[in-house]
């Protein structure tokens, strides 16, 4: 126990209450203590949720590391999508009714969705009104080369940060309405020409405005295909 709780940074705290702890430092026993039987394999349900956002991400990344160094596979049940994808080595997506839509690496299940759920179960998804022929998809935000077994009318999908944002004219445009400070970037929630609402991310310097109008593209190689609703 004592080698555990020097590795979590709290042998000091040896003596002391579970009240005499902070929130942190509670996690981080309770951590240890899961560890010290030296289990196969250790389970976390939720185990992120009742902390501030700050202790969340320092214990996310604390626990990944003693996870790691002890050799444990772990099993976390989580409903936060970034803790998903910034801990696991392997995620498994389920719904609603328990069941699974899809597996993979974090990598795939952001870049490669099987459906608008998986889409939309990681992060921001932009999904626009499109046709397509199998070879190619139209949409307002332009024609793409793509090969898909999808037909008729689909849905073009986009992460927000594959749409790339410039102040000069071009053949699709859009009116920013709204600019979202996040830190170092900024969201712009658009209405296109089309009268279709997307989401972009851009660097924060470009200080752009809400009802500025600017030319929206469409990175080709980022495109998704979902069927349509």
């Amino acid at each position: 126990i004592q080698d555990l709780l020097k590795h979590i940074g709290l042998e000091d705290k040896a003596g002391h209450y579970p009240h005499q702890l902070s929130g942190g430092q509670q996690h981080r026993v309770a951590l240890a203590r899961a560890l010290a039987p030296s289990p196969k394999i250790l389970l976390l349900d939720e185990p992120f949720a009742h902390l501030d956002p700050d202790s969340r991400v320092r214990l996310r990344r604390d626990t990944l590391q003693l996870i790691r160094e002890e050799g444990v596979t772990a099993l976390m049940v989580t409903h936060d999508a970034s803790e998903a994808l910034q801990m696991g080595d392997t995620i498994v997506l389920m719904d609603a009714s328990a069941q699974i839509r899809q597996q993979g690496t974090p990598h795939d299940l952001y870049h490669h969705p099987v459906d608008q759920f998986a889409a939309l179960a990681l992060g921001d998804m932009n999904l626009l009104k499109a046709t397509s022929d199998g070879r190619e998809i139209r949409s307002c935000l332009g024609r793409f080369a793509v090969d898909t077994n999808k037909t008729g009318s689909i849905l073009a999908g986009f992460r927000p940060y594959d749409l790339h944002i410039d102040p000069q004219p071009s053949e699709v445009m859009g009116k920013i309405e709204h600019v979202l400070c996040t830190g170092p970037q900024d969201q712009l929630l658009l209405t296109l020409n089309c009268g279709e609402g997307v989401q972009a991310v851009v660097p924060h310097d470009h200080h752009y405005q809400p009802g500025d109008q600017v030319s929206v593209r469409a990175n080709p190689e980022r495109i998704h295909v979902f069927e349509a609703d």
